[in-house]
């Protein structure tokens, strides 16, 4: 896969490279474009960076940008031959990597434990739990619902992927959704990641279970 980091300056760039090549697991190369025949160059006033990372070397190569954005573009390298592109994901993604790694000992974002302790994949969870019992649920949902409709839907979309709340459960403060598009984007890690953060500005959300479903997109 190729990455492509747009950040603010050199110092930033390479923190983004540096988290996402260790949260991923991914091979480390050498970083082109920082040095002038091995003397390193001064980037205290580069300004805005563009580094293109290429998994399959492990390489990257720093250049000037001069365009708006900031974050990562991700382009998954697939048997079909097909080009495909996903962004702009946002800078800092891989930061929630050891939050989430804490949280997958209980939730393995495909498997949880039900109260009689046998374990149930999350799509099994059947769309009429969204017939809530309590106050506390029911309002639970509302803003579930608001927050995937405001917050993530929008961005959800230029990835060409949906999310469908599938149940919640106020009490543990628990968040089940689907989430329907592209197999490379919906079974993508950097993706999950980004729509567990997502999450992580409302009240009472403790864990988030994404079901992944292979669709296309309407």
């Amino acid at each position: 896969m190729v990455v492509g980091f747009c950040a603010e300056d050199a110092n930033a760039g390479v923190n983004e490279l540096k988290g996402w090549v260790s949260a991923l697991s991914l091979k480390r190369g050498r970083l082109h474009g920082m040095d002038i025949d091995g003397v390193p160059r001064d980037m205290s006033d580069f300004g805005p960076v563009y580094i293109r990372y290429v998994s399959t070397s492990g390489d990257a190569y720093l250049s000037g940008y001069d365009g708006n954005y900031r974050g990562a573009y991700f382009t998954p390298q697939l048997s079909d031959g097909e080009f495909r592109q996903y962004g702009v994901l946002p800078i800092g993604l891989w930061k929630e990597d050891a939050k989430l790694a804490k949280e997958s000992s209980s939730d393995n974002s495909e498997l949880e434990l039900n109260p009689a302790g046998t374990q149930t994949s999350a799509s099994s969870v059947p769309a009429s739990s969204l017939s809530l019992n309590g106050s506390d649920d029911a309002e639970f949902q509302v803003r579930i619902s608001s927050h995937i409709d405001r917050e993530i839907q929008p961005r959800a979309k230029s990835l060409e992927i949906r999310l469908k709340l599938l149940s919640v459960d106020a009490l543990s403060g628990s968040v089940v959704v689907c989430c329907q598009g592209d197999e490379a984007v919906v079974n993508s890690e950097a993706v999950k990641r980004w729509i567990k953060s997502s999450f992580s500005t409302v009240s009472g959300v403790q864990k988030v279970v994404i079901d992944s479903v292979a669709s296309t997109v309407a």
